[in-house]
């Protein structure tokens, strides 16, 4: 994956990321904001793009889930 194509991908799921935070605050659950935010820094680090968007892809469908009221796996 290229940088610009995770760019894109960041943009568009910063919404619906931002949301799954912001339910996860509300639950008091904020160590997993933390570790979500780690896994990205490291990742992001070691320059492993697509680890990257596979923790984006995965995050996306779990605030999918919680938006329509399904429980997260």
């Amino acid at each position: 994956m290229t940088w610009g194509a995770l760019l894109l991908l960041v943009l568009r799921a910063l919404p619906e990321l931002l949301g799954l935070w912001r339910r996860r605050a509300e639950t008091n659950a904020k160590e997993s904001i933390h570790e979500d935010v780690q896994m990205f820094r490291a990742a992001l680090v070691r320059g492993e793009r697509d680890a990257v968007a596979a923790l984006l892809e995965r995050r996306l469908r779990e605030a999918r889930r919680v938006r329509d009221g399904r429980p997260p796996r």
